[in-house]
């Protein structure tokens, strides 16, 4: 019940933003059912549903948000990737070799577009999340090149501004 409730506020929402027509609430919505695909193990789905959600994410003008989707697209490659590592069969071995490349390929894009993040400590989120995708199809030198870019990157990032109450002293 909880599964076809999920897949209703899913639809409702698709329809909330195809009535708005704003790209941001498209994309959301469409990432949003492709998250549900995943789940579902129907990566097929999820892949379409990501590669719409990617499309209005241009419209949107928000990095954030395209940098997001690639990382669901990334992640649900990986997943494909995982699921014909014990491939039996050469048709089997040449899927999971497409989606470790596929997933390769959106991540670099999407450790391109994290330069523009609006939150640099969220740009080493995304590196970290993606290092951790490349590690898990076996691209260990992209994932140890993607960790260092985001130990570097929080290195350098400035020292967050004091809590107001720490700067105040303490308020009785």
């Amino acid at each position: 019940a909880d599964l076809r409730g999920t897949l209703q506020d899913i639809v409702t929402a698709l329809r909330h933003a195809q009535a708005s027509g704003r790209p941001w609430a498209l994309c959301d919505a469409l990432a949003c059912a492709g998250r549900a695909y995943r789940i579902l193990s129907a990566p097929a789905a999820a892949i379409s549903a990501f590669e719409l959600a990617l499309r209005w994410s241009h419209g949107s003008g928000c990095a954030d948000q395209r940098v997001d989707v690639l990382c669901e697209l990334c992640e649900t490659h990986v997943q494909l990737a995982e699921a014909c590592a014990d491939a039996p069969t050469a048709q089997l071995a040449a899927s999971r070799a497409d989606a470790r490349h596929k997933a390769r390929e959106l991540a670099f894009e999407a450790a391109t577009l994290a330069r523009h993040a609006a939150d640099p400590g969220w740009e080493v989120t995304v590196l970290l999340r993606l290092g951790d995708l490349m590690d898990r199809v076996g691209a260990h030198d992209d994932a140890t090149a993607f960790q260092a870019r985001a130990l570097l990157r929080g290195a350098t990032m400035p020292e967050p501004p004091p809590d107001a109450a720490a700067a105040c002293g303490t308020l009785h």
